[in-house]
């Protein structure tokens, strides 16, 4: 019970001490506002510590979801061409009016004429490397060569033409 009164006693003292301190008419308002300062000084730093724990804690968890990509919606045949056309136009010593490239069903024909043997090459592998092509049909040619025929238009002529009905 004595420990107890004696606890009290402190408390007391410690308490009236801090008041008087503090309502002292000479540096009483002095002490006032440099606790107050110190006081709002410490909540500001207390707060960016914490918002700086916040960005991190968002900056990691956007790092671990975005470990693994994910899968994207194939193109359509149209945005596939543009994207080809985009890669393979893309070094300065393609001829870009002499050749044409279409999709059809993500298979890629290359129409026209090339300069060399070795550019025709670097357009079929350019094209063939372009994520989502299936397939690539060169049907370029050197100049003075006959354009290669598409073999699906070629089983189209050697058909006969549907009797008429006379």
């Amino acid at each position: 019970m004595q420990t107890r009164t004696m606890k009290a006693a402190a408390a007391g003292t410690v308490i009236g001490a801090g008041a008087a301190l503090l309502l002292d008419p000479q540096s009483g308002r002095r002490r006032r506002a440099t606790i107050a300062d110190r006081t709002r000084g410490t909540a500001r730093r207390s707060m960016r510590i914490a918002e700086r724990a916040e960005r991190r804690a968002h900056g990691f968890v956007q790092r671990v979801s975005h470990l693994h990509e994910q899968p994207k919606p194939p193109l359509n045949d149209a945005d596939l061409a543009a994207k080809v056309m985009s890669i393979v136009f893309r070094p300065p010593d393609v001829p870009k009016g002499s050749l044409n490239v279409n999709v059809e069903y993500g298979v890629v024909v290359l129409r026209g004429e090339v300069p060399h043997e070795t550019l025709r090459r670097r357009l079929e592998e350019a094209a063939a490397g372009v994520p989502g092509v299936r397939a690539v049909q060169n049907l370029t040619h050197l100049p003075g060569e006959p354009a290669p025929d598409d073999p699906r238009l070629a089983l189209r002529r050697d058909t006969p033409p549907p009797p008429t009905g006379s």
